[in-house]
């Protein structure tokens, strides 16, 4: 995940990019109640983080740590 997050990142301008960054901070701090949170339906245990045209799919563990699962632009996200 993390080269597919470096190639994300590349893509965007520095404003999304700050924007990602900062998100990425809250969910690995764990700090998600500033975050719009969604739990994906037909999913057990994966949510969505969105902001903008950006999502952000990641699940909890059992020491409710976020991992990454995907990040993306709206349109490509679910697929």
């Amino acid at each position: 995940m993390p080269d597919k997050l470096e190639k994300f990142r590349r893509k965007l301008d520095a404003k999304r990019r700050a924007m990602l960054d900062d998100i990425l901070a809250c969910l690995e701090s764990g700090d998600l109640t500033s975050l719009d949170i969604s739990k994906l339906e037909g999913e057990v245990n994966r949510y969505r983080v969105r902001k903008g045209s950006i999502r952000i799919q990641f699940s909890l563990n059992a020491h409710r740590r976020a991992i990454l699962i995907d990040v993306d632009f709206r349109g490509n996200a679910y697929r």
